[in-house]
């Protein structure tokens, strides 16, 4: 009997203290994961505000850059008399002043559209319209700078650009011109 009585006592330990390890494991692992999962999603959304910071600053340095070049007064010049490549290639700096090497290519569109210069050059280009664009339409809705939507860019190789226009308007206040800056999209992940 005494055995008997042992053996059972041990067995009832033995299944008591697997049920309260068991009982404490999977009661407090979920609270684990879940301060675990929490201290994720802080680190995560304090990754994406300094991503969210560092884009903004992107984006404002090359809306700076481009308003100062579309407002020179001697590209305005060059454009009103027609001398759109001298006029391009005044911009040029930009390639420069830009974060991260960001933009692709400056351009610069007669009021309707069409392209009369651009660099580095793509002879292709020049006389194609492309008033059927977002940033088209966005800047010449109220002829302020504007940031279009992600699109495919129109020469080789292709990769996803946005544009960044830049009305081009004299001393008189009439819009003559369309500067734009397009800009790899990878820029805004360096």
């Amino acid at each position: 009997k005494m055995i008997a009585f042992l053996l059972t006592t041990v067995f009832i330990l033995a299944i008591s203290s697997f049920w309260l390890v068991n009982r404490f494991v999977f009661r407090f692992e979920p609270i684990k994961d879940l301060q675990i999962n929490s201290e994720v999603i802080k680190l995560n959304e304090t990754l994406a505000k300094a991503t969210a910071e560092m884009t903004r600053r992107q984006v404002n340095k090359i809306l700076l850059v481009g308003s100062f070049y579309s407002g020179k007064k001697d590209v305005i010049t060059l454009i009103e008399k027609e001398k759109w490549r001298e006029a391009v290639n005044m911009t040029s700096g930009a390639f420069k002043e830009a974060p991260n090497n960001a933009i692709d290519r400056i351009a610069l569109f007669d009021i309707t559209g069409t392209t009369m210069a651009n660099t580095p050059e793509q002879g292709q280009l020049i006389g194609q319209n492309f008033a059927f664009r977002d940033w088209y339409r966005g800047v010449t809705t109220n002829f302020k700078p504007y940031v279009s939507k992600v699109y495919v860019r129109a020469t080789e190789p292709k990769f996803n650009v946005v544009g960044f226009a830049f009305p081009v308007i004299n001393s008189k206040g009439v819009p003559v011109a369309i500067l734009l800056f397009t800009v790899k999209t990878d820029t805004f992940v360096k």
